[in-house]
């Protein structure tokens, strides 16, 4: 493993691959904009997830906002939208220093990115070859660079995860229990964002352990999981729940039969749809090959392994080679959470296996491997000259994404007759209801306005103190229309 010498000089070229390796998102920024042709800091939010995030720090802060979420159904504490409170944590701090901004996500993310590699390359000191390889892997990987452009959070992840392989390396070094205690908290933090991280308490475990399945081992792994799922419940009191996405109707099963085949129809689905790379986009198709390679490569290592000891050439060896078989149950694990929990369409495995595969190749390439991090490596390549030759997928096919979308006269017009009430002592009396979708995404509103999205259905119309549509499609009571012009109307809440 690459360890740190505190007697040991670092070089220029050290210093210098240190400082790619900081400045390797915004290298990447610069170069998909010579790339395109387009000012890749000039995007505007466009997909709901985007507008979701960037809704929640408009309203941080103000007092009586809305709710941001879906069909009026509400988180238990707050009024944060699906998203939850990740967007606080990750952009709060930066929203208070600086204001939002259309770049703030973004350039925030990028932050995060660079504050983890120059973590790691202070803690760590990696050599100048691994540096320059772990920059190269940035740069030329599909996955970040889909999303980099976006005020969408998935690069965040990749800060996190950066933060974590510091500190589980060092532990692993050095013993120290800051390094663990560090590595915890970080793991911690990613599960607020999402579950499947509870797997990184695996090699935490395993490390704490004495690298043995022994007593220590188990305990340690068991508070680790405890500590995951208090996380998980406290991003579930703060997060509005997607009535439209499976872990919503799983819970809310009539029984526990019927949750129990819900399960197995839901997993039996994805499985399906994840091995035909029938339905996916090429890319999609393409990252899937390459994942399950990576786990083949993994699981090949766990059994069979290059060694080389001083002065003799490298051979090959036999025998359970244990931290690839952690790695492997990372990788198999998180692919086995997201088929029973999530979905494998609409690029959702894509976005949330990306950086699992990122953190892999890292970490193998930290800790002295190189024909694992390697064949990850050429298979990132592989995916990036498939989207090169692609057709504009993802943020660079939306059409109004470098350039200012349209405004509807009407819709502002609209917009004016909406008020927010600084006195409001429900959040819903500060939310809008709204079925639109496209037109009015960047439309200038108060802050603390919340919106609850998704296509009217009876049970979801009556709690918004506003309805914005262009027609009702649903019978209304206890509403009364302020404001109506062709293809536009605003409906106010009747007080009692």
């Amino acid at each position: 493993m690459e360890h740190v010498n505190e007697k040991r000089r670092i070089t220029p070229l050290q210093w210098f691959s240190w400082a790619l390796m900081v400045t390797a998102p915004f290298l990447l920024m610069g170069l998909m904009s010579l790339f395109t042709g387009r000012n890749m800091w000039n995007s505007w939010p466009v997909w709901s997830n985007e507008l979701d995030c960037y809704w929640v720090l408009q309203n941080m802060g103000v007092k009586g906002a809305g709710y941001n979420g879906m069909y009026e159904v509400i988180p238990p504490v707050g009024n944060q939208s699906v998203l939850g409170i990740a967007p606080l944590i990750f952009y709060g701090w930066f929203v208070q220093l600086f204001g939002l901004s259309r770049v703030t996500i973004m350039l925030g993310n990028c932050l995060w990115m660079s504050a983890g590699a120059l973590v790691f390359c202070l803690v760590r000191k990696p050599k100048a070859q691994s540096a320059l390889m772990m920059t190269l892997m940035t740069l030329t990987y599909a996955p970040l660079a889909l999303y980099l452009g976006t005020s969408m959070p998935e690069a965040v992840n990749y800060g996190l995860l950066t933060f974590y392989a510091t500190f589980l390396l060092h532990y692993d070094e050095t013993r120290k229990p800051w390094a663990m205690w560090l590595a915890v908290g970080f793991a911690l933090l990613a599960c607020l964002y999402r579950i499947q991280y509870v797997l990184l308490f695996l090699p935490l475990a395993w490390q704490f352990g004495g690298r043995r399945f022994g007593l220590k081992t188990w305990i340690a792994l068991a508070v680790c999981v405890i500590l995951a799922f208090i996380c998980a419940i406290v991003a579930i009191w703060f997060t509005a729940p997607s009535i439209q996405s499976f872990p919503y109707h799983f819970v809310h099963a009539d029984s526990l039969e019927i949750a129990i085949q819900q399960l197995l129809s839901h997993t039996k689905a994805n499985v399906m749809d994840y091995f035909a790379l029938r339905g996916p986009d090429r890319i999609e198709q393409v990252f899937r090959l390459i994942y399950l390679a990576s786990i083949l490569v993994c699981l090949l290592g766990t059994f069979v392994h290059t060694c080389r000891e001083p002065g003799k050439k490298m051979r090959l060896e036999t025998g359970m080679n244990t931290p690839f078989l952690v790695v492997s149950v990372w990788l198999l694990g998180s692919l086995g959470i997201i088929m029973l929990l999530y979905e494998t369409n609409d690029w959702w495995d894509f976005r949330m296996l990306a950086p699992v595969l990122w953190l892999t190749a890292l970490c193998l390439l930290m800790s002295d491997r190189r024909i694992a991090p390697l064949c990850i490596f050429f298979g990132s390549l592989l995916l990036t000259l498939t989207l090169i030759l692609h057709e504009p997928v993802g943020c660079f096919a939306d059409p109004y994404r470098f350039t200012e979308p349209p405004k509807s006269d009407a819709l502002a017009q609209a917009m004016e007759v909406i008020t927010f009430d600084p006195e409001a002592a429900d959040p819903f009396d500060n939310t809008i209801r709204t079925d639109l979708r496209e037109t009015w995404q960047m439309t200038d509103r108060e802050d603390g306005l919340g919106f609850e999205t998704g296509w009217f259905i009876e049970d979801s119309v009556g709690k918004s103190r506003w309805i914005l549509t262009d027609m009702l499609k649903v019978p209304l009571e206890g509403y009364k229309p302020v404001f109506k012009t062709e293809g536009m109307a605003v409906y106010q809440r009747i007080e009692e």
